[in-house]
């Protein structure tokens, strides 16, 4: 599989399996809890899978483009995710491109006082989005996501 010019492996869940699992905080995959009170522009809890710095500075050389920008690349093992967060640091238009491995994975958003749980399919899913939003992401599976700055 080839994603612009960089070459994912044709197992891709043999390789994410094999990377270092790294926590921040405490993270709980708890789809109805809604976000905190006070803004948070970064995830303080997180449980995701600690690529390497030279494959993600490999993919980065590849993938930046004049009106898209790679801005993150993140792997999660089951029962990982990152907690709720805005971007609000960071504002702008967002799409992620992510790989589920089963599909029971995704985000949640938090709009008009309610949690809305938008799941991933198997396989590739396409979102993008504005931000400041408040959103989190979950994985019960191995979940990898490309995220990038639009204009």
């Amino acid at each position: 599989m080839q994603i612009f010019s960089y070459n994912v492996e044709s197992n891709l869940l043999n390789s994410i399996q094999k990377m270092p699992i790294k926590n921040i905080g405490f993270f709980d995959i708890d789809l109805t809890e809604p976000p905190p009170v006070d803004t948070i522009n970064i995830a303080q809890d997180a449980t995701y899978i600690d690529i390497d710095r030279t494959t993600k500075t490999s993919i980065f050389s590849q993938l930046s483009l004049t009106d898209i920008k790679l801005t993150n690349i993140i792997a999660y093992p089951p029962n990982g995710g990152m907690g709720w967060h805005t971007n609000g640091n960071d504002i702008g238009n967002r799409l992620y491109i992510s790989w589920s491995s089963n599909g029971d994975s995704g985000m949640c958003w938090y709009k008009q006082n309610k949690i809305v749980i938008d799941q991933d399919q198997k396989g590739w899913n396409i979102r993008h989005f504005s931000v400041p939003a408040w959103h989190k992401v979950w994985s019960k599976c191995y979940r990898l996501s490309f995220g990038f700055t639009t204009t």
